[in-house]
């Protein structure tokens, strides 16, 4: 199943329940500037679209990808709190991807094209660890701090097959 967001104004992602919401695929499909917020945490066994001119930005939550094989693309580039891939997932970036918080990836992360992944705030930097697996190929793909004055932790216990990677602003362990 699909859940889509449509129209030019705001909307908030929201879940009152005590539990973690569960998504097949999640398409923000705003116009006009529009966009949709979230502080929520969800998973997703599905691809994550946002093809529209508005946009997605959370200022929180976890979005925990788990399903078989997955995406994420926007013609905005969407904004996570944080994310996981979970163990079994593999997540293949269609588009530029910032993550405000941590990103884990127990499963697989994909960057096979010209994207950029930029994670952590201006508050402080961020940290991605692979515990899993991460390619990057194609037309240089970059990971990056989402500013420029602070730098971001990049975690490998996992596998990691690069081929034309440019990291920047990065402290790689």
């Amino acid at each position: 199943s699909t859940l889509e967001f449509r129209g030019a104004g705001a909307s908030t992602l929201a879940h009152t329940s005590t539990g973690t919401t569960t998504f097949g695929n999640l398409t923000i499909n705003k116009s006009g500037g529009g966009s949709v917020a979230t502080a929520a945490t969800f998973n997703l066994a599905g691809a994550f679209n946002s093809p529209g001119a508005g946009g997605y930005a959370a200022t929180g939550g976890t979005a925990t990808f788990n399903g078989a094989t997955q995406s994420i693309s926007g013609a905005v580039t969407p904004i996570f709190g944080s994310v996981t891939v979970a163990t079994g997932s593999t997540v293949a970036l269609g588009s530029n991807v910032d993550v405000s918080g941590t990103l884990l990836v127990n499963g697989t992360l994909s960057m096979t094209g010209g994207q950029t992944l930029r994670v952590g705030t201006t508050a402080a930097g961020g940290t991605v660890t692979i515990n899993g697996t991460f390619l990057a190929s194609g037309v240089t793909p970059t990971v990056t701090a989402r500013d420029v004055l602070f730098r971001m932790t990049f975690n490998v216990a996992g596998t990691c097959n690069i081929t034309g990677l440019n990291f920047s602003f990065c402290s790689i362990h």
